[in-house]
């Protein structure tokens, strides 16, 4: 935003002009805001991010708003209208925040005050006035404060969930090795990333050309592609939690013997255990807080995301490599539409595959499309490469593809001009994968001390939940105590609680998000204990101590699931194998670990039963391999699921004034000839990009074509504006009638066409239904009380009367 100018409206309150204009001069700000703004602003206990601050004036507005609701705001500004705003007095409060558009919101995850909100999913994000005005650069900040908020919460509630944790304890029988001994293994050298971008293909004949020159860190995704190219690379990169990546990744098990799996602790378990390669691993190995020494919990490195890619910038960099390629790491769409390389699922199932909705710019200077995963990877990827530079001035980034989303700190290099390393990699390469051996009196010590916390933890949790019964009887008689009693009672009974949280130690957060579910009663604010009636102490003791039984038992079943799956490991460390051993392969659904066994047990001499028994759990994970896996396939082809998919990217590329999306969107659905909706909407896109191009007469020609119901008031609404633009206002009211059929939001619309065209009786009409549609909607009637009198409409006026 080019200039700012403040300007006092009459009734004493300062406003930018260029942020909304008019909007409080008339009116105070007050009295618009709980009038325009959505009713979600006023929920309890709950943390709103909002895209704007409409000059500071919703700032004030919500201070007053956050006391009464226990409630947090933070609003997010463009920066030099945060910078304005400040110098004109403002100061953070307690509960309201003003911060500006690189803010995160994982920034305040963290935060202690706010935990518990993301885990009752208390968390919204809304639109500041200046948003609803469709102003052009909130409308931008508010497309990327949504996405970031999306991504976000999605992350958290990914990283606090059972599923997540129950990845991580059926993962750390594996994790032998963390990425934190190899610090700097690579220095010097030149790392490629491949990912799973369309521009990989760009990069793959230079690798073939400088193989033994450079380190090559690929998506484990990629591994189909890769195997086509005959090119295996030093390391496998996984981040994925969700089961279905093995379908993704399953040609990857063929290069086990040549490539390093490295991988987050949590990365899909159907994959990390099937594994008969070498592993590195990044975060924690194990989610009890005692598993190592503090020192060497605190020194591996933690996962860096969204995206794979992400991760393996950070791996290539914190493993000294000081010039790092980039391709398939585009983080937006193709030109053509699609998202992700040739061979790949998404690809093979045709372009316009996710909904996108975002914008970011290309090394071209061109606008791509992309989604909120990508967008959020983008904006971690800059922060990344600021970073480094930073810290390691002499690193060079770059990326081989023109149309790749644009990154500051990233050079676009053509492939021909990429620099050539002198020396091999070879060696550096061999030394590292040499010490990630697997061992078997490594494996089984690590085994033995996990099995050790496993125990702890069992006989911890098995004393706590003795008296839990007990306490729960008492917390029912409270109500039935005298006074004193109850004082005592209730002072025992919080005694026990803060006994309980004392003996988990820290370790109650790993419960609480194990079963979050069950404390989100606990966890709700509450006001002060003075406040707190009888009954409310008795629910929040009741809530407390029965989430606490629920939350101890859940994970006590889980731990000795734990138990039983270190026993099978410590038995294939000792090189054991039986048919029993198989029989518990098959029934985890984890027939690789045959491949797992026979690579930690080549020296043993196997004997025709084991040789046996080994194929078939081969033959059980081919099968599994190639019909079995999970995968996304079924909800990618659901035609459900592309519709809503298409219908968004076309509603976004609208909003964004994307002629060019459209016209390809709409080429792309009327070539779907056996599916008439799809048609249809293409025609819609089609109808669309000619608005946008103010065709009038092209809008209104094609508008026969749509007869689908949902794409009634979308036509409507595009053919009224064409129709005005032509003077042809007896179509519009027509149009607009048709509109109102669907909502009665238009009837004030309605009525204004209608004065115009001095059809008093018909606008009358319309007027009514307005105010009895938004019967305390103040504004809507002084619209039509002042439109009654203008025109002398005397039933109106005294009807509206009557009303007041």
């Amino acid at each position: 935003m080019k200039q700012l100018t403040w300007k006092m409206s009459p009734l004493g309150e300062a406003y930018i002009d260029e942020i909304n204009n008019g909007v409080f001069e008339h009116h105070y700000a007050k009295d618009i805001f709980n009038r325009y703004l959505p009713k979600d602003f006023s929920k309890k206990n709950f943390i709103t991010i909002v895209a704007g601050s409409d000059s500071g004036l919703l700032l004030s507005y919500l201070n007053e708003l956050a006391e009464d609701l226990h409630s947090y705001f933070i609003c997010v500004e463009l920066p030099e209208v945060v910078e304005a705003i400040k110098q004109q007095g403002w100061q953070d409060s307690d509960q309201v925040r003003l911060v500006d558009s690189n803010f995160t919101l994982g920034s305040i995850a963290t935060e202690e005050q706010f935990g518990a909100f993301f885990l009752r999913q208390a968390i919204q994000v809304l639109p500041s006035i200046s948003v609803i005005d469709k102003h052009p650069e909130y409308h931008q900040l508010w497309e990327d404060t949504r996405q970031s908020f999306t991504a976000a919460t999605i992350a958290f509630n990914t990283a606090h969930s059972a599923q997540f944790i129950d990845r991580h304890l059926t993962n750390m029988t594996e994790l032998l090795f963390p990425i934190s001994q190899f610090e700097q293994a690579l220095k010097g050298k030149t790392a490629v990333l491949l990912g799973g971008g369309p521009s990989v293909s760009l990069l793959l004949d230079w690798v073939k050309r400088h193989r033994d020159k450079i380190v090559v860190f690929a998506a484990n995704r990629l591994s189909a592609r890769l195997a086509k190219e005959g090119i295996a690379p030093d390391f496998f990169v996984a981040v994925d939690p969700q089961p279905a990546l093995l379908d993704y990744c399953k040609e990857m098990f063929a290069f086990a013997d040549r490539s390093i799996l490295l991988c987050a602790s949590a990365v899909s378990s159907n994959v990390l255990l099937q594994w008969s390669g070498k592993i590195i691993y990044a975060d924690e190995a194990s989610p009890f807080d005692d598993y190592v020494s503090e020192e060497e919990q605190t020194l591996n490195l933690s996962t860096t995301g969204p995206t794979v890619m992400n991760f393996a910038l950070q791996s290539a960099w914190f493993m000294g490599c000081r010039e790092i390629v980039m391709a398939g790491v585009d983080l937006c769409y193709s030109p053509d539409g699609h998202s992700h390389e040739s061979s790949s699922l998404e690809a093979q199932l045709g372009k316009f595959l996710k909904a996108g909705g975002a914008k970011v710019k290309t090394y071209l200077g061109d606008m791509a499309n992309t989604d909120p995963q990508m967008a959020l990877a983008l904006e971690t990827l800059s922060k990344q490469a600021d970073y480094y530079h930073t810290i390691t001035p002499e690193i060079r980034l770059y990326q081989v593809n023109p149309n790749a989303a644009y990154v500051e700190k990233v050079s676009l290099c053509e492939v021909t001009h990429l620099p050539i390393p002198d020396t091999l990699a070879t060696e550096t390469i061999n030394r590292l994968s040499q010490q990630v051996t697997w061992q078997s009196d490594m494996a089984i010590n690590w085994l033995n001390k996990l099995h050790q916390q496993v125990e702890k933890r069992l006989k911890l949790y098995e004393r706590l939940l003795k008296p839990i019964a007990s306490v729960l009887a008492q917390v029912r008689v409270l109500t039935r105590l005298s006074p004193p009693e109850i004082i005592r009672l209730s002072r025992q009974i919080t005694r026990v609680k803060k006994r309980f949280e004392t003996n988990l130690g820290d370790e109650r957060f790993l419960l609480f998000d194990y079963a979050y579910v069950d404390y989100v009663k606990v966890i709700a604010p509450m006001e002060s204990e003075q406040e707190q009636s009888l009954a409310e102490i008795q629910q929040v003791f009741t809530d407390f101590f029965k989430a606490a039984y629920r939350s101890l038992l859940t994970f006590s079943t889980r731990l000795r699931e734990v138990e039983q799956r270190i026993a099978l490991r410590i038995k294939e460390a000792h090189g054991e194998l039986d048919q029993t051993m198989l029989d518990q392969w098959l029934a985890l659904n984890e027939p690789g670990r045959g491949q797992v066994w026979q690579a930690h047990n080549l020296q043993i001499e196997k004997t025709a039963e084991q040789r046996l028994l080994l194929e078939q759990a081969q033959q059980a994970f081919i099968e599994l391999l190639t019909h079995k896996a999970p995968s996304f396939k079924d909800k990618f082809t659901d035609r459900t699921f592309r519709m809503t998919s298409l219908w968004q990217q076309v509603e976004g590329a609208l909003q964004h004034k994307d002629s060019e999306r459209l016209i390809t969107l709409s080429e792309h659905l009327l070539s779907q000839q056996d599916d008439d909706e799809m048609m249809q909407l293409g025609h819609y896109a089609s109808i669309a990009s000619d608005y946008l191009l103010q065709d009038w007469t092209s809008v209104i020609e094609k508008s026969s074509a749509i007869a689908l119901n949902r794409l009634i008031l979308p036509k409507h609404k595009l053919l009224t504006q064409a129709y005005l633009s032509l003077g042809e206002l007896n179509n519009a009211l027509e149009s607009l009638e048709a509109m109102c059929r669907y909502s009665n939001d238009y009837f004030i619309v309605y009525a204004q066409l209608a004065s115009l065209m001095e059809l008093w009786d018909v606008a009358e009409f319309a007027y009514r239904i307005a105010v009895q549609t938004h019967v305390e909607d103040e504004l809507t009637k002084q619209k039509a009380l002042r439109w009654a009198q203008q025109h002398q409409r005397e039933s109106l006026i005294c009807w509206l009367s009557e009303l007041v």
